[in-house]
């Protein structure tokens, strides 16, 4: 059979042929538009699990949460690790195995408890870094949270082998370095402060970030202050200032710098810069103790009603004291312990100031409290040994108390090995007690550390009496 003159087994080819360049042509169109400039439909996403978009969600709300934490230490604002921590929690509705929410839990709790001694027992900072630990234990961003964590609620030495085997498992992250700068400038070692300033100063030759690097400023600028080095302190904290002007805690700390450097002018300049940024107790104080250098009592004297902190305000009554006014730094103290009579610190400064006003039972009272709540070590401003001593001496004015008071310097001795000042009082008790062998030993551990003045020839003076043979 032929068509148009074509058999029909040619005509059949010739169809097919054609059928088989136009599906050819209609398959290859997109590319070439593609190639053209032309529009293309994108192809069809995959079709994501329900698990994989819950972890996402959880990733997202970890991720706010991280952010907040991060920032928290710029400003000190409680308000950010609370919302953090709502974050994080949310983040555990989600999903609720998520190594990141128990991380920043970890972290924000660790934050909270130690700026505003929050935290329980059951849903502490301890019970979510030990459900991170569980998950990856040798993981270096776990073991550097671990540090974190023990640094914050004081555990030193834990704190600085997790830091050290973070930076074991992972030696190019500046941020495991930072971390064990921050552990070692905790330490009541002088030799660790220095080793903190190298292994800070390490990590910024690693290309930290802005933000790392900022940390890294702040913590150098304390630690400096620690050992006396004002200049490099300075240096710092201007430096933490120039990579983040807005942040309050860098403008409160270059305060600080400057007022040990009795450059009150410029404190004041950046105290009412730290106070535009954020409304704080401790700033307040600091322009307070700047104002009253430069004899302006009438802003000094606006500034004190403001400040609520029970801290604040005992840390101005050792200002007062230092200024020779100790009914003000009475009243001050008072309102302090009113405020706060749990915290160490202000209990030690209210006791400080009683003795300076000459009422020694109810500063004893005071000391008695300080070490009840706090029986042993520092803890930021609170070194409680001080309490110890001058409990012990106030113990001893009376001589009739010299037994009570000998276990008390003992005390004091045995919390700050590095203070000297126990030995001399103690001395002093055994002497009185007949125990001149006693007191000739404790005099000379006070002798050991090369004290001068006049203090130090009077104890010279004593050591030699006691040493002469008796007469004939």
């Amino acid at each position: 059979m032929h068509v148009l003159g074509v058999p029909c087994s040619a005509m059949s080819r010739v169809v097919r042929e054609a059928a088989r360049v136009f599906w050819l042509l209609l398959c290859l169109w997109p590319v070439a538009a593609e190639a053209d400039g032309g529009p293309v439909d994108p192809p069809a996403p995959p079709v994501e699990s329900h698990e994989s978009q819950l972890l996402l969600g959880a990733d997202e709300l970890c991720r706010k949460g991280e952010v907040l934490v991060s920032a928290y230490p710029l400003q000190m604002d409680r308000v950010m690790l609370l919302e953090a921590v709502g974050y994080f929690k949310q983040a555990l509705t989600v999903s609720p195995v998520h190594l990141r929410a128990f991380l920043g839990l970890a972290q924000a709790l660790a934050e909270l408890k130690t700026s505003g001694k929050d935290g329980n027992d059951s849903e502490g900072a301890e019970y979510w870094i030990l459900k991170a630990k569980a998950l990856r234990p040798e993981d270096p961003t776990v073991l550097d949270a671990m540090a974190f964590v023990d640094w914050r609620l004081g555990r030193v030495a834990q704190a600085e082998g997790e830091a050290r085997e973070a930076i074991h498992r992972d030696p190019q992250a500046a941020r495991h370095f930072l971390r064990l700068g921050q552990v070692l400038g905790q330490s009541e070692r002088l030799e660790d402060h220095r080793e903190a300033v190298t292994i800070l100063q390490h990590a910024l030759a690693l290309h930290p970030t802005l933000r790392e690097e900022w940390h890294i400023s702040i913590e150098l600028s304390g630690i400096y202050r620690g050992l006396g080095e004002r200049d490099a302190e300075l240096r710092a904290g201007e430096r933490a200032i120039e990579l983040d002007p807005t942040a309050w805690r860098g403008w409160y700390n270059y305060t600080g710098t400057l007022l040990r450097l009795t450059r009150y002018d410029e404190a004041i300049t950046a105290g009412q810069r730290a106070l535009s940024l954020k409304d704080d107790d401790w700033t307040r104080s600091h322009l307070v103790e700047a104002y009253l250098h430069k004899g302006l009592t009438a802003p000094a004297a606006d500034q004190l009603p403001r400040i609520h902190s029970a801290e604040a305000l005992a840390h101005l009554s050792s200002v007062f004291r230092e200024r020779h006014d100790p009914s003000q730094a009475v009243e001050l103290a008072r309102k302090a312990v009113a405020l706060d009579p749990h915290d160490p610190y202000t209990q030690q400064q209210a006791g400080l100031s009683w003795e300076a006003s000459g009422d020694r039972e109810r500063a004893i009272e005071a000391f008695t409290a300080a070490t009840r709540i706090q029986p042993t070590g520092r803890r930021d401003r609170q070194n409680i040994a001080i309490a110890y001593d001058r409990w012990a001496r106030l113990v001893a004015f009376d001589q009739q108390r010299c037994a009570e008071a000998v276990p008390l310097y003992q005390k004091a001795l045995e919390t700050d090995p590095a203070n000297m000042w126990p030995y001399d009082g103690l001395g002093a008790c055994y002497e009185h007690l007949g125990r001149l062998s006693d007191a000739r030993q404790a005099w000379r551990k006070l002798l050991d550390g090369s004290p001068s003045g006049e203090w130090a020839e009077r104890v010279r003076r004593k050591l030699a009496l006691t040493e002469r043979p008796p007469g004939p």
